[in-house]
């Protein structure tokens, strides 16, 4: 009943105040939630439920304009940790549930991940490199973890094809 829903003119005008109503929504959610975790999670319970009724397009407009925004911030103020228990990975794993539930475009997640993450990632990598604070076999697990959060994460498969084909992302981690 789906395509018929689009077509037809009175039920189409559902789908505008559903747009509207889910825009207003994730705005009261951005005002309303301190936290960045939790308005990213919130807003995951409020958009996932309408991905079958709402086309691809109509949700990644709202993450666009809602969501992501507000996540770039949050992800430029994570502090990158040389070591790995003392890191905090909850932004990274709610950006990668959002990204895998497919409420969020390649370009918008590849944004977030090459202009907020690899180049905290890498400013900690040369700060690390630079100092004698660190082992080399220290650096050498951060660099793996990190790697491996990046390529070899297999709870998140479209994450893992998404950043396995992206140049930027390899070049920072293959230094190619």
């Amino acid at each position: 009943w789906l395509p018929h829903v689009r077509d037809d003119p009175v039920l189409g005008t559902f789908l505008d105040d559903v747009r509207r109503n889910l825009k207003k929504t994730l705005s009261f959610l951005g005002k309303s939630l301190p936290d960045d975790v939790t308005f990213v999670r919130s807003c995951i319970s409020t958009l996932f439920p309408w991905r079958t009724l709402l086309e691809d397009a109509t949700i990644f407009e709202l993450t666009s304009t809602a969501v992501s925004p507000r996540f770039a911030r949050s992800l430029a103020r994570v502090e990158i940790n040389i070591a790995p228990d003392q890191q905090d990975w909850s932004r990274l794993h709610v950006l990668y549930d959002y990204f895998e539930k497919g409420l969020m475009c390649n370009n918008d997640f590849v944004s977030l991940i090459e202009g907020e993450v690899l180049p905290a990632w890498a400013h900690a990598l040369h700060g690390a490199l630079q100092s004698n604070d660190r082992s080399m076999d220290e650096i050498k697990i951060f660099y793996i973890i990190w790697k491996e959060k990046f390529f070899y994460n297999d709870s998140c498969p479209s994450v893992q094809l998404i950043l396995r084909s992206d140049p930027m992302v390899c070049k920072y981690l293959y230094g190619g």
